[in-house]
């Protein structure tokens, strides 16, 4: 499974759980800075979690999960400065 983690101390960053015969392992990574978003300006309100999945690789060696991140801040854009992670985890 894969969601976002964010609130008013912690900065958008993905996160991640899965289950295996070895227990429960959690991860995540930090987001790079607050969101900034041109919701903010034309709807006052800020949008994030709008998506995430986890499919199990074909071969079955692996999970592959996507969700939005805040980038480092070179691969940001100046209006909107979210990106999508994509990675997998394998056995």
């Amino acid at each position: 499974m894969t969601f976002s983690l964010t609130s008013s101390s912690i900065n958008p960053e993905f996160a991640w759980t899965t289950l295996n015969t070895g227990g429960i392992f959690l991860g995540g990574s930090a987001g790079y800075g607050p969101h900034v978003s041109f919701s903010d300006y034309f709807f006052d309100e800020a949008r994030w979690g709008d998506y995430s999945a986890a499919v199990l690789d074909p071969s079955g060696s692996g999970i592959w999960f996507a969700t939005e991140t805040i980038p480092p801040p070179a691969l940001q854009a100046a209006a909107d400065n979210w990106g999508t992670e994509v990675w997998e985890i394998s056995n």
